[in-house]
């Protein structure tokens, strides 16, 4: 199971991301927007400091709806995860 093999989240994590090794395992591939699930943005510079990472390093039409406007006092948390999952599920379900 895919999601067994994340202890945070990665913000960008698509189809093409998602590769089948030699014995038909799913391997997941570049981690470079992972974060720790759970992330309490407490300041305004928190809030702007991760939405300018997601901006950078995420896909947009595979990123969560929360991480293009972020505000400071929000809890960025596995949500996000849930979101993000959709993309790849979907796409494997419909082949």
């Amino acid at each position: 199971m895919l999601c067994c093999a994340l202890v945070g989240g990665d913000s960008d994590l698509k189809p093409g991301n998602v590769l089948l090794s030699n014995d038909g395992d799913a391997v997941l591939m570049d981690l470079g927007s992972a974060f720790a699930a759970r992330q309490p943005l407490s300041s305004h510079r928190e809030a702007m400091a991760l939405q300018e990472r997601c901006e950078e390093l995420c896909t947009m039409s595979y990123r969560a709806p929360e991480l293009f406007e972020v505000f400071a006092g929000s809890v960025v948390d596995e949500r996000t995860d849930v979101w993000v999952w959709s993309g790849p599920l979907e796409r494997a379900t419909s082949c």
